[in-house]
């Protein structure tokens, strides 16, 4: 399934499309966030354990990667440990 929420400025200047994509367990699995011009800013992917539990979560950041030379996507990784 995919679920778009929408936002923009109090004068519509600049709007986003953050588009949710969730697996066959209703989890989220990718979370990307696009502007009116069909560009993409930003891109969270999500690992779950077997526990369905976030074990990792990989965020592009693409607005970096159109400024750097080498056109080399910045990438944060998140993990996260459970006992």
């Amino acid at each position: 399934y995919i679920y778009y929420d929408y936002y923009s400025d109090s004068l519509v200047d600049f709007s986003l499309r953050k588009e949710t994509r969730v697996d066959d367990k209703d989890r989220i699995y990718i979370e990307a966030l696009i502007d009116n011009k069909k560009r993409l800013f930003e891109k969270k992917v999500y690992y779950y354990n077997d526990d369905d539990k976030i074990i990792e979560i990989k965020q592009y950041d693409m607005v970096k990667r159109e400024n750097s030379e080498k056109y080399e996507i910045p990438i944060r990784v998140h993990t996260y440990e459970y006992e």
